[in-house]
């Protein structure tokens, strides 16, 4: 269970931005998630936003096709990310439906890397999608949840940090959580309150944000302690 107090949440109405407050003092720490659906970036501005950190979008597999695709922005968005001083890590948007499938993703993320260091843990996200077609959708609690985990270890092995993103939907009906506890979690929950009583470390509260830099929307993320 965390030990987070909603009664620490405040929300600035305009820029749609949380933030976390223990004793009156704010502990979190403002962050963003983004892919090429985003286009160039500036980071510079981004920064000057107050943003710290982000999770910049590795790969994904196809939800039809099962095609595993490098995002194109990648690497310019990590690089040019850390050049001004946003601490970095990376996510996976999985369709695997075999453990060889994540050992496969987790394996192209790191090739993509090259050996690149992160400030922050590669995050394997995997979503129910609408589409009825959609290839993660059919398989059982077990097996998504054996996995989840085979790319986690897979990343574990090559000495980076790990953690794995979920809804509630996710947490509570499609993953056995009680096999995922050691793993640090990033919860998606688009709300002004936290209702999700298990442990995480990243919420990401708001689809449709705004940050300097950055034409369009953003999704806006908070990490709920201080970094070290």
């Amino acid at each position: 269970m965390h030990s987070y107090n909603n009664d620490g949440i405040s929300k600035d109405e305009k820029t749609k931005e949380i933030t976390y407050s223990k004793n009156g003092k704010v502990v979190s720490v403002k962050g963003i998630d983004v892919s090429s659906h985003q286009g160039d970036i500036d980071w510079e501005l981004v920064k000057k936003d107050g943003v710290e950190f982000a999770f910049v979008r590795a790969c994904y597999r196809g939800y039809g096709t099962g095609k595993l695709v490098v995002d194109t922005k990648c690497i310019e968005n990590l690089q040019n990310a850390k050049a001004a001083g946003i601490k970095v890590g990376v996510y996976v948007f999985s369709q695997a439906v075999t453990k060889d499938e994540a050992i496969e993703e987790a394996d192209t993320v790191l090739c993509t890397l090259d050996g690149m260091k992160l400030d922050l843990p590669i995050v394997y996200d995997v979503e129910k999608l609408p589409n009825k077609t959609a290839r993660m959708n059919a398989l059982s609690v077990q097996g998504r949840t054996d996995i989840a985990i085979a790319f986690l270890e897979e990343i574990k092995a090559f000495n980076y940090e790990c953690m794995l993103y979920h809804n509630t939907e996710m947490g509570a009906m499609l993953f056995d959580m009680t096999r995922l506890e050691e793993y640090n979690k990033w919860f998606a929950a688009y709300s002004d309150e936290i209702y999700w009583p298990y442990q995480f470390e990243v919420w990401q509260y708001c689809e449709k944000g705004r940050v300097a830099g950055i034409d369009g929307y953003v999704d806006l993320d908070v990490w709920m302690s201080e970094f070290e």
